[in-house]
């Protein structure tokens, strides 16, 4: 189905993000090519997704400085990215999976339909370079100290950013970041840390396919969580309210925009969100 094919390239993209902690050019740029095979995951073949999660066990073993409690993470990643990427193939062979936007006539290159898949191609990228700066940003306020000062004006850019994207694009925008914030302390190892991030992707999955409050929800219960006792760096002292500040608006925005039925599929202005649930219901 869509939805499982939607979630698997968030899943690649996640992927992607193993080792940006490290903090080299190099894992930024395989970062943003996850992204790009998300993308065409999503929207030409899933065999590009299956590819990713192949040739991610190699990666693992490229030499790294790692925290000790990440020192066992390449061979984890092996173990765990191989089952999953024969899956994806085993399952696109059988034809489980129909692109978004698939279109067959043999014109299909020059139709109005397929620039619509270049379009959302665009967006994914965008939706990563987004991430990606936001990552930077992030680590340039703590090495000059400003970690807590830029968290409310990123955050407003950032709301500013995502509203560029269109009703479905920017709905899948903030589902994904959903799961991004789910994400802040899973690095750092931890039962609970783990469990909150897949309850964060599940809820992000909530979010798309049910109601936006779900991501509301999600970035609300975020603020008491940052508050929680965490194993973070001593420079990443300040994360926990960094975080909290750059949560509020967000939060404000997706019940303001909940509650306004932005992302109703019953709003007569939400037309990018009937195409959504018309092609997730495939």
């Amino acid at each position: 189905s869509k939805p499982e094919l939607l979630a698997w390239a968030g899943f690649t993209v996640w992927l992607g993000s193993t080792y940006l902690a490290t903090g080299t050019w190099l894992e930024y740029v395989l970062f943003f090519a996850y992204v790009f095979l998300a993308a065409l995951g999503i929207f030409k073949s899933p065999y590009f997704l299956a590819i990713a999660w192949l040739f991610h066990p190699m990666w693992d073993f490229i030499p790294r400085e790692l925290p000790e409690q990440l020192q066992d993470l390449p061979m984890a990643c092996v173990l765990f990215d191989t089952p999953i990427g024969l899956y994806i193939l085993g399952f696109t062979w059988a034809r489980r999976w129909r692109p978004f936007g698939q279109v067959t006539s043999d014109e299909a290159w020059y139709s109005l339909k397929n620039r619509s898949v270049l379009t959302q191609v665009g967006k994914s990228i965008y939706v990563g370079i987004l991430l990606i700066l936001i990552s930077f940003a992030a680590v340039a306020s703590v090495e000059s100290s400003l970690l807590v000062r830029a968290a409310l004006p990123c955050s407003i850019l950032f709301i500013l950013s995502l509203r560029l994207l269109g009703n479905q694009a920017e709905l899948i925008a903030w589902a994904i970041f959903t799961g991004w914030l789910g994400m802040t302390y899973a690095h750092a190892g931890g039962a609970m840390a783990i469990a909150v991030f897949f309850v964060s992707v599940a809820v992000a999955a909530l979010g798309v396919f049910k109601s936006p409050y779900y991501l509301a929800c999600a970035w609300l219960a975020s603020i008491p969580w940052n508050f929680m006792p965490h194993d973070l760096p001593e420079t990443y002292g300040q994360l926990p309210l960094a975080l909290t500040l750059f949560s509020l608006p967000v939060t404000t925005y997706l019940f303001w925009t909940s509650k306004q039925g932005y992302w109703d599929q019953r709003n007569t202005s939400g037309k990018d969100n009937r195409q959504l649930s018309q092609s997730v219901s495939d």
